[in-house]
């Protein structure tokens, strides 16, 4: 009788899941310009209710935002080429460099996740159509996780090492070598929208813990997240606000900043706007540091 009960069950749940799978080859599904899957015509409600029938082996996404915070405001293109200067100006005074600092930031991402946990998750679901498990799984989870590991290990990380002296330095000569990691300066992290808070925090975490100053250019289609994050992260209370800043706005922004020198780019995304941010950082010589989904 459990036998025939399980079986049913698993029935029902594979039925469920070949009809999500059916609805996702509808032809309103639609690959956009952007190399993204979005539903042209189908409405988010309809979305959620292909999400419950296929859950949970199959999560629909929606990146169109309904409800939730308003929209928030570009930043002037005009006001790019300051926030820049400005970052340098900062990294220059060396506050970033002692191991108290850099601690200090580190403590405050990890209160920012845990005090606004329900609100990241709501921005999430008003931005993706996912709910409260997908949130906690995803991305909340793994950034305080990692914020705790850095934090764990940073002391570490920052001792200077003894390593080997390279041939002929070394020929006949009593000499030692060291490596002492120091910052390499202003940080720029271009963000995606599919994983807006993770992969905000991974590389904030790691800039912030390296001792750099950062500036952050979030994706411009995930607009409750992005105006939850800029509020959060430039009002003081967590993160001191001459250590990170927030571009917010589309191609335009994204395209004034690659003008600008910076001294490391965090970029994740599609292979197209790439080769176009590998273009803009050879110019200066910029390492790029990237996770790039070849279309």
């Amino acid at each position: 009788m459990l036998l025939a009960s399980t079986m049913a069950t698993r029935s029902k749940r594979s039925a469920a899941f070949r009809q999500c799978l059916s609805q996702m080859r509808h032809p309103s599904l639609t690959r956009s310009s952007s190399l993204r899957w979005s539903f042209s015509r189908i409405s988010v409600e309809e979305n959620r209710r292909i999400c419950q029938r296929g859950r949970p082996y199959l999560r629909c996404f929606s990146v169109h935002s309904h409800g939730g915070r308003t929209s928030q405001k570009e930043t002037p293109l005009d006001s790019i080429p300051l926030i820049v200067n400005q970052a340098h100006q900062t990294f220059a005074t060396q506050i970033t460099h002692p191991y108290d600092f850099r601690i200090q930031q580190l403590k405050g991402i990890e209160n920012l996740v845990k005090e606004n946990w329900d609100e990241l998750s709501s921005a999430i679901a008003h931005d993706l159509g996912q709910g409260p498990m997908y949130a906690e799984a995803f991305e909340l989870s793994s950034v305080v996780s990692r914020v705790r590991y850095t934090q764990s290990n940073l002391r570490k990380w920052m001792k200077t090492k003894r390593v080997p002296t390279p041939f002929p330095v070394n020929f006949n000569i009593p000499i030692h070598s060291e490596l002492t990691p120091n910052p390499r300066g202003v940080a720029l992290i271009i963000i995606p929208w599919n994983l807006p808070i993770q992969l905000t925090f991974n590389p904030l975490i790691d800039a912030l813990a390296a001792g750099n100053v950062c500036i952050l250019k979030p994706s411009e289609k995930c607009d409750n997240v992005t105006s939850l994050l800029t509020d959060l992260l430039t009002s003081g209370k967590y993160l001191d606000p001459r250590v990170v800043q927030v571009v917010n706005g589309g191609a335009d922004q994204a395209t004034e900043l690659l003008k600008h020198r910076v001294d490391v780019i965090s970029y994740t995304g599609g292979g197209e706007v790439g080769r176009i941010v590998a273009q803009a950082a050879a110019k200066h010589l910029t390492p790029v540091v990237s996770l790039v989904i070849v279309n």
